[in-house]
């Protein structure tokens, strides 16, 4: 009886002693995120047997060369049997609140957008990751490589602020109607400050711009062409661009702000007027957490609204703000309304995406819609020396039939107000095919 009591005892004691030494285990896993500060990422920190984030700093700054050195990682992506290497052209350390010389986690920045529907892997050579965690803890993967979890396919394409290159025609009530736009932007980065130990934030990035843009909208019948936009526009700017970071925020937002010198060429679709303007601009392309809720509470995916299901990040508005002298170069038409020199300018354009995969089964026509998008574009001109304000607004509904940005769409818009050069009244109801280019 004895014996057997304290073979019961031994046992009790073994099972306590397991307990006691039973580490938490951790494992590193990547995942590919949408940013609108570095658009295609791939974030590597630890993780919980539970998939919770692990909360401690394990990564020493100092004694991790692959902190330092994006070319020790090496990204595969794989579509169709065919695999890929992508490049890695910054390590972003995500340091902020961190004991010094450590990292919560960090991220690969890549140079190019993969194509969607691909697998990733990410991996590193021997040493180029020094982790320190807790006694009780331990890390399984130290050495990868890592599956990437998330798909390109899932998240936004754009993190410049532009709106979409697009080509568009479209029928009014008794007039056909054509909108072209087109951005272009080469950007050169002239100063990088990473991971500043004193500042404990994401290093920063500013770059110098240079944008080119073509504008053009009218109506196929000139004598119809007082009922749309009348307008061709080409624009050539140079811009200063800062990146505000979440960590550190401004105004409650964080994006990307540019700020520089811009000139302009305005006609109207037959070149009777035209205006040519120099000035200064701002273009903000910020977060907050109000769009971000606004997006949240109309968007559908897989018929649910609101965040369940849904992975594509919210695209934040393009805010415009500028002055612009103006010059006449040319003016045939005498009834033409009189200008100013001197003009501010403002816009505000927004793409909303209220659904994604529709299933409309048993519906005609509408079971083939797949994606709905809804396009908020409002500009306006305050002319100083005339006093005079002139609106724009354009507002559409694109209905994709398919995911696939190479495939048009069908699009519906309602536009009215004035814009220059002739700043004639239009007021119309559009139906027609819209392609991103």
């Amino acid at each position: 009886m004895q014996r057997n009591t304290l073979s019961a005892f031994a046992v009790i004691i073994c099972l306590f002693s397991s307990i006691a030494v039973a580490k938490e285990k951790l494992n590193l896993q990547a995942g590919y995120s949408s940013e609108v500060n570095a658009l295609d990422v791939i974030t590597i920190e630890l993780m919980t047997e539970k998939d919770d984030i692990d909360k401690s700093f394990p990564f020493i700054i100092g004694a991790s060369p692959g902190l330092h050195d994006p070319g020790v990682f090496k990204v595969i992506f794989s579509k169709d049997g065919k695999f890929i290497e992508a490049k890695v052209s910054r390590v972003i350390i995500h340091n902020r609140d961190a004991p010094t010389d450590r990292a919560q986690r960090f991220s690969l920045e890549l140079a190019k957008r993969p194509e969607a529907q691909t697998t990733c892997q990410v991996s590193w050579s021997p040493g180029a990751l020094s982790l320190d965690v807790p006694g009780n803890k331990i890390v399984t993967n130290t050495n990868g490589p890592l599956k990437v979890l998330g798909a390109p396919d899932l998240h936004n394409k754009y993190a410049h602020p532009f709106p979409d290159n697009e080509l568009s025609l479209k029928q009014g009530n008794d007039f056909g109607a054509w909108t072209f736009k087109y951005y272009y932007n080469t950007a050169k980065v002239v100063l990088m400050d990473d991971d500043e130990p004193n500042r404990k934030l994401i290093s920063t990035t500013q770059q110098f711009d240079l944008n080119f843009g073509v504008i053009s909208e009218g109506s196929f019948q000139s004598a119809k062409k007082g009922q749309y936009f009348d307008k061709f526009e080409a624009e050539l700017g140079g811009y200063w661009v800062d990146t505000i970071y979440r960590q550190e925020p401004m105004l409650s937002s964080w994006g990307i702000v540019e700020v520089g010198l811009a000139s302009k060429l305005q006609a109207d679709q037959e070149f009777d007027k035209i205006d040519e303007t120099f000035g200064v601009n701002a273009r903000f392309y910020l977060h907050n957490e109000s769009f971000d809720n606004i997006h949240k509470f109309f968007r559908f995916y897989d018929g649910k609204r609101g965040t369940q299901g849904y992975h594509e990040t919210c695209l934040p508005p393009i805010i415009t703000l500028g002055y612009d002298y103006v010059t006449n170069l040319q003016e045939i038409d005498p009834t033409s309304k009189e200008t100013g020199h001197n003009r501010l300018d403002g816009s505000f354009y927004w793409s909303l995406p209220l659904a994604r995969n529709v299933e409309n089964k048993g519906i005609p026509l509408l079971d083939q819609i797949r994606q709905v998008d809804f396009n908020i574009d409002l500009a306006g001109i305050y002319d100083i020396d005339e006093s005079k304000f002139s609106p724009e607004v354009n507002l559409s509904v694109d209905l994709a039939l398919s995911t696939s940005d190479k495939m048009p769409t069908i699009s519906l818009s309602w536009v009215n107000g004035k814009t220059a050069p002739k700043f004639e009244h239009f007021d119309a109801f559009l139906a027609g095919f819209k392609m991103k280019l």
